[in-house]
């Protein structure tokens, strides 16, 4: 029974998605641009292109990020040296703050917007 209960709570996690998101609507990177944002948490997930982030961030209860390029990069840097030393993701990434730094483009033509970690 053990073993269901197992597979049945990584099938609901699956399904269910980011237990980050509940009762949080996602936030726009844009309106922040240039404000000083403290993490409170952050839960992996798996897209189309790979890993990337659902952050929470201190003094924003209704609202939640999804990490894009800059951010993934540096979540999953600190994710790999806290897996290293045993320390949990959510207990490692909180209280880094950051900042969403206005859009780029590449040469290419592709849209990014850069995290200033502080």
């Amino acid at each position: 029974m053990a073993k269901v209960n197992k597979y049945r709570n990584a099938a609901a996690k699956a399904v269910n998605g980011c237990p980050l998101m509940d009762g949080r609507e996602k936030a726009d990177a844009g309106d922040y641009e240039g404000i000083e944002l403290t993490i409170e948490d952050a839960y992996p997930m798996t897209g189309e292109n790979g890993t990337f982030y659902c952050v929470t961030c201190e003094g924003m209860k209704s609202e939640y990020f999804f990490s894009g390029g800059a951010l993934t990069n540096a979540l999953s840097s600190i994710e790999a040296e806290a897996k290293a030393d045993g320390v949990d993701l959510s207990e490692a990434v909180k209280g880094i703050v950051f900042e969403f730094q206005p859009m780029k483009k590449t040469s290419n033509g592709r849209k990014f917007r850069p995290v200033t970690i502080l």
